[in-house]
């Protein structure tokens, strides 16, 4: 999973790579790995993530296919991660070219864990200043070997291993290929505490994507306000440079800065522009729709024949008879009618006038 802005940052940011599968963060124990970098100002971005359901050779070979289909520039030039026998091998499979570092800070802190108790409190110190007070392959290889040698731990299987793989994590050895000043995994421990803000094992796949993102929101808004602040500090100390060639450039520039001052202050106690017909810029996310639980079948829609039965059988109000009304009841005597010019001819109750006004008020005596 990633995006067009990571992809992005990959191109600039890309030659190294931090890879982390120790955090958990879903109802459905599947492993959350992603790809960390670090940007021009020393923070933590994410460069793509996935899921993984099983830590085994297949998976990493595929995450990692994956992600050199996704990013230009094809495989990383450095990537670091801790010791993982599948994901050693999945390494030199898909970025062949790859400088595989391990977590230098995973290794030394199983030292206390390897060790005889003993043989660590007292040779503990000595195995640190060759770790890292050394700066070529053979001070490290000697000194090294003296503290093994004085501790008698020259058969000790663990730190054998570990000095076989020395060109994986020993400063010395490694310094040689770019990490943009990382030596550990470390960072990758650290973004685990970022995203344990928003995110919960109790999330399900749908509320970790809308946590994550809300969380790569915040990441890439301080990663910005970065950018800002080191454009403006560029800017301000080249004037500042200016400003100190002449005594007239300076008494300019602290006016103009005095009165800049103040604008700045006047537009920090202003409305904000949310206030002032900006746009919230809280997302917004579409809700589940609300469930009505209802008893029973719900009601049909009633047709003209249903309501006809229901309203009953119209009968004639003269002669109580069916089949006619009013107008047409043969008990009625038709009158004559009157003419035209005799307006004080009066109506008869038959009149079809006096239907109307009876169905609307009812009959009058």
């Amino acid at each position: 999973m990633t995006d067009a802005t990571s992809r992005r940052a990959y191109g600039f940011y890309g030659d190294v790579v931090v890879f982390d599968t120790t955090f958990n963060t879903n109802r459905y124990d599947l492993t959350f790995a992603p790809m960390l970098g670090v940007n021009n100002h020393g923070q933590t971005i994410v460069l793509a993530c996935a899921f993984l359901s099983k830590e085994t050779t297949e998976s990493f070979v595929w995450m990692f296919e994956e992600f050199k289909k996704a990013m230009p520039g094809g495989e990383p030039k450095t990537i670091i991660t801790d010791q993982d026998a599948a994901m050693a091998i999945a390494i030199s499979i898909a970025f062949p070219t790859t400088f595989h570092r391990l977590c230098i800070w995973h290794i030394t802190s199983k030292f206390s864990v390897k060790l005889p108790r003993d043989a660590y409190k007292e040779y503990w110190r000595e195995f640190q200043k060759a770790i890292w007070d050394t700066d070529n392959k053979d001070e490290f290889d000697a000194k090294w070997n003296i503290v093994v040698t004085k501790a008698g731990l020259t058969d000790h299987p663990w730190l054998s291993s570990m000095f076989d793989l020395r060109e994986s994590w020993v400063p010395a050895y490694a310094r040689q290929f770019f990490a943009a000043g990382m030596s550990s995994s470390q960072r990758a421990e650290g973004s685990h505490g970022f995203f344990k803000q928003y995110i919960s094992r109790r999330n399900s796949l749908m509320d970790f994507i809308i946590r994550f993102e809300r969380a790569l929101s915040h990441q890439r808004e301080k990663e910005l306000v970065a950018d800002h602040r080191s454009t403006m500090s560029r800017l301000a100390s080249d004037v500042v440079e200016d400003a100190l060639m002449s005594e007239e450039g300076c008494e300019l520039l602290s006016e103009t800065l005095k009165s800049l001052q103040v604008k700045l202050k006047l537009l920090k106690d202003g409305p904000s522009n949310n206030e002032v017909g900006g746009s919230s810029s809280q997302t917004q996310y579409m809700k589940d729709p609300k469930r009505v639980r209802c008893k029973g079948r719900s009601k049909g829609v009633t047709g003209a024949k249903e309501k006809a039965m229901k309203r009953g059988i119209r009968h004639c109000r003269e002669c109580g008879h069916i089949g006619h009304d009013r107008r047409q009841c043969p008990a009625l005597n038709t009158p004559t009618s009157p003419s035209n010019n005799d307006e004080s001819t009066p109506i008869h109750r038959s009149d079809p006038l006096f239907d109307d006004f009876d169905r609307m008020h009812g009959p009058t005596e």
